[in-house]
């Protein structure tokens, strides 16, 4: 089979050891395998967003050395190229996120990838021409000039598969479009939960519910009864201990047992658990027609209860937003409500002491939803989840039906064994390595070797490529809206 794959994640040694793994894999299969790689062509990438040329130079450095480690055939290796047609190209204004999310370039979505790029690094879903029109004018023009490079080489190769990773941005995004035009199928490689393994999803983003869904009855379903509900079980355990080394932990600073001050175990308290809402709110199968954010759902409910004296709501602010400024965090500061109390992200009161002290939740998608019901709490979910559909949460379809779940008397919690599908498929998912190995991004190894920051050779083609100095200094002052300093130098984001 002729494969094409996109090749731009040297900078992220996580990254760079899956497309290695799967290279060799392609290779081993006998697929005839085209690379197209990007050369610091590429205006900016999420992993370097101001073109630092430093950061260039280390990615293409480590990525073409470990290239030639594995013996990939140079001539069938490409370069991206500055195709005059997206540099000159007109763009648009757009006076919100959603025009910008549904703009197309020769039939395909090219909005979407940039929307979610911005909103990943900004932090921040308020996007529009009127604030960021220089960075969607450059993330825009990335965006077709790479999708006008496909074209040319699937027009050139004509490859039956595109391999790339992740998918969601806006160096990325693109292609999804173009595999569809010309009736290809696509691979977007990912990584796992575990630092063990890694994952490529056929056809379809890694934040595909159904995919994932049916990914997680499949494991569920070959595993051991007896077996797969202990390791289950250890998730959920291991969380609130705060030792799990599956996913990230919150709760790590947090006093345990510690609730909020005036709690008062007489009346109905409900907790919302909210989460940010960077990563799911451009994708297709994430949308919905409920609400536009979290905080409209937070100040309907308080305000429908605001006649309720034995209702109170406690709103556990999740850490990610704990350092944002954005329109999401800027609205729970100015929310003021008598049945509404808000405890910060960095609050010390125990997330879990909250949620068992409390008579139900709510939460928007994240874990702490799942693992309410797991500890015998009702927990209402409104919005989507990877786990909505295994019956292990309340999930009202609009806000007539979240009202009165809210409201209702001894609310059971759903059975707690509905849970364990998704737990044991987090701990479980994925490809197991067998050439690389990833402790962090200072301890990588692929076939024994080292994977390290920089090479002799790094400094060269930083040398190389200064002829793009204006290019770095200019997009340094649209992603960081500051001028280029010697301090910049080492960052990459």
């Amino acid at each position: 089979m002729k494969i094409l794959l996109y090749s731009n994640q040297g900078l992220a040694p996580r990254h760079l050891g899956i497309e290695l793994e799967t290279i060799e894999n392609l290779k081993a299969d006998g697929h005839e395998l085209h690379i197209l790689k990007c050369d610091n062509q590429l205006e900016g990438c999420f992993f370097n967003p101001c073109h630092n040329l430093l950061g260039c130079a280390i990615c293409e450095t480590r990525t073409h050395r470990f290239h030639q480690k594995i013996g990939v055939d140079q001539s069938r290796v490409y370069k991206l190229e500055k195709i005059s047609e997206a540099q000159k190209f007109d763009i648009p204004f757009f006076e919100n996120i959603d025009e910008l999310m549904n703009f197309e370039f020769d039939g395909v979505n090219i909005g979407r990838g940039v929307a979610s790029s911005i909103i990943s690094l900004r932090r921040n879903f308020e996007i529009s021409s009127h604030t960021e029109k220089d960075f969607i004018a450059f993330q825009t023009r990335m965006a077709i000039n790479v999708y006008l490079n496909f074209k040319k080489y699937v027009e050139l190769l004509n490859p039956e598969e595109i391999y790339l990773f992740n998918g969601r941005f806006a160096e990325c995004h693109p292609i999804l479009g173009l595999a569809k035009k010309y009736n290809l199928r696509f691979k977007s490689m990912e990584v796992s939960s575990s630092k063990k393994r890694y994952e490529i999803y056929d056809n379809h983003l890694p934040h595909s519910i159904e995919k994932r869904i049916g990914r997680l009855e499949k494991i569920w379903n070959s595993a051991v009864a007896e077996e797969r509900i202990k390791v289950a079980k250890s998730w959920f355990e291991k969380r609130r201990a705060g030792t799990n080394k599956i996913g990230i932990v919150f709760t790590g600073d947090q006093n345990e047992n510690e609730l909020p001050k005036g709690f008062d175990s007489n009346l109905m308290n409900i907790a919302i658990f909210n989460s940010s809402e960077d990563e799911m709110k451009v994708i297709e199968e994430w949308q919905h027609d409920i609400f536009e954010n979290q905080n409209q759902v937070i100040e309907e409910l308080v305000k429908h209860f605001a006649n309720h004296p034995k209702i109170h709501f406690y709103l556990r602010v999740h850490p990610n937003l704990g350092k944002v400024d954005n329109a999401q965090s800027r609205g729970i500061k100015v929310m003021n409500y008598p049945n509404l109390t808000i405890i910060p992200s960095s609050d010390s009161v125990d997330t879990y002491a909250l949620m068992q002290a409390c008579d139900k939740t709510i939460s928007f998608g994240s874990t702490t939803g799942i693992e309410a019901t797991y500890w015998g709490k009702p927990s209402i979910l409104f919005g989507k989840s990877f786990y909505q559909t295994l019956d292990c949460v309340y999930h009202p379809a609009n806000f007539p039906e979240l009202f009165e779940i809210t409201a209702k008397q001894n609310l059971k919690a759903k059975p707690k064994a509905n849970t364990y599908k998704h737990a044991f498929y987090v701990q479980n998912y994925g490809i197991p390595f067998k050439q690389f190995e990833y402790e962090d991004k200072n301890n990588s190894y692929f076939q024994g070797e080292h994977i390290k920051r920089t090479y002799p050779k790094t400094i060269f083609t930083f040398f190389r490529y200064l002829i793009n100095f204006k290019k770095w200094f200019r997009y340094t002052k649209i992603v960081k809206k500051k001028n280029l300093w010697n301090s910049d130098i080492r960052k990459l984001r």
